[in-house]
């Protein structure tokens, strides 16, 4: 939610920051990428052109098959300088804490077909929004 806005999707790039000191504690490095509907998206295609059409079902994909640069070949400078920072959890049980969101200003779009193939095979699984609770959320422009 920005502005008062919610977008039909939402891409996360979950990373795992382990503590160097193999401690009990792990970070979280989650980068957010909003989409409204508009043209169909090459990325989002070829990821969902992956995903088996039967259930259950695995794909296993060797690494480097969803390639992230095939989303952001070469992003002009403003794509991804300009964001929302924040310390939160995850997104999903058990909502982990220890989570540095950076959440994208740049809108993306995929087409509406792809959005709802996306949301028939998800389900509406967008955590509800919270409030801020004292977070501070820092603005990059």
């Amino acid at each position: 939610l920005i502005d008062g806005i919610t977008y039909p999707m939402e891409m996360h790039v979950v990373n795992v920051l382990v503590d160097q000191e193999a401690t009990a504690s792990t970070d979280y490095l989650v980068l957010s990428f909003l989409f409204k509907m508009g043209e169909e998206n090459k990325f989002v295609q070829e990821f969902i052109d992956k995903i088996p059409s039967h259930a259950p079902s695995e794909a296993n994909l060797t690494p480097g098959t969803v390639n992230f640069t095939d989303f952001l070949p070469e992003p002009a400078d403003h794509e991804l300088h300009e964001w929302y920072h924040y310390l939160g959890s995850l997104t999903t049980p058990p909502y982990t804490e220890s989570v540095n969101w950076y959440v994208f200003k740049n809108i993306y779009t995929a087409s509406p077909e792809q959005i709802q193939h996306l949301n028939e095979i998800e389900g509406n699984n967008a955590r509800h929004v919270h409030a801020l609770n004292q977070r501070a959320v820092e603005i990059e422009q």
